[in-house]
């Protein structure tokens, strides 16, 4: 949260997290699955699971996007 700059450091003692989200203690375990790549621009704190996340999402939109590559079908010949 800091890195990120999501949150001050001064309030860090009183930010309160609901829910099934805690900050990071000494006791828990598999800690870097947890959101630990702080995104500065956008003041957020991401996942390793986010960014594959995102990076498959971005490689649909292109294939969707992307015209299709049909190959053109021979044209009959006109009979003399």
């Amino acid at each position: 949260m800091l890195a990120a700059r999501a949150a001050p450091a001064a309030k860090l003692a009183h930010l309160h997290v609901a829910g099934k989200h805690h900050l990071a203690r000494p006791s828990d375990q598999l800690t870097i699955l947890s959101d630990v790549i702080p995104v500065r621009p956008i003041h957020e704190v991401l996942s390793f699971g986010d960014i594959i996340m995102s990076v498959g999402v971005a490689d649909v939109l292109a294939n969707l996007l992307r015209p299709s590559r049909r190959e053109a079908k021979p044209q009959p010949q006109p009979a003399e």
